[in-house]
């Protein structure tokens, strides 16, 4: 699978994105047409799906943090920003969507400063 199916204004789309998107779509779709089968109201079933995205993505994000291994150094990034090393070359340390501080004698980078929100930011 193609990691970026297409680019659209500088904006890529991820394929896996793209196919979920399509899943939930094709799901609340299926269920507001039943729920109208029935004699439901199909409001419902979309305001569930809604919810359902939502909570899924949150979820997901949030078990990743948990099982990434670096659980840690989320939560030093909002306590202590000193005992979080990046290994990351020197450049991309210095870079300005990092800006880091390099510490030479051990060849690793650190945050410059504490970041609270940084397990919700695209990793």
């Amino acid at each position: 699978m193609r990691p970026e199916l297409f680019r659209i204004l500088d904006v890529a789309f991820p394929a896996y994105f793209l196919l979920l998107l399509a899943g939930f779509m094709f799901a609340t779709a299926a269920g507001a047409v039943w729920a109208r089968r029935i004699g439901k109201d199909p409001d419902v079933i979309v305001d569930l799906g809604l919810a359902c995205l939502l909570m899924g993505v949150v979820g997901g994000r949030l078990l990743h943090v948990i099982a990434d291994g670096y659980f840690w150094d989320y939560v030093h990034l909002c306590t202590d920003p000193a005992r979080v090393s990046w290994h990351i070359t020197r450049e991309h340390c210095l870079h300005s969507s990092v800006n880091g501080l390099w510490d030479a004698a051990h060849g690793v980078c650190h945050p410059k400063e504490a970041n609270c929100f940084a397990w919700a930011a695209r990793t």
